[in-house]
């Protein structure tokens, strides 16, 4: 069906997400952000991980001038409050 309409398929292994560029790119800003944040803080990885991970999420893409957060859920990203009661 593929060839008589003209679509060349392309199969990319699931196991081998680098082949795919997007996430070469969203990989290589993870990690320029997490080596910053262990220069600064001298903190372990995994710790600076959440951090960076929230950053790279609400922040807005160049190219759409949304974030990704919004993207996927539809709504932006807000913190929620602590509530204390006396």
């Amino acid at each position: 069906m593929c060839r008589q309409l003209g679509i060349e398929d392309r199969f990319a292994l699931v196991c081998y997400p680098q082949y795919d560029c997007q996430v070469e790119v969203m990989n290589r800003t993870i990690f320029l952000g997490i080596k910053k944040n262990l220069l600064e803080s001298g903190a372990k990885w995994y710790e600076e991980l959440d951090r960076v991970l929230w950053s790279y999420r609400t922040t807005p893409s160049n190219a759409t001038g949304e974030t990704s957060f919004s993207l996927v859920y539809g709504t932006e990203a807000v913190l929620p409050l602590k509530k204390y009661y006396v």
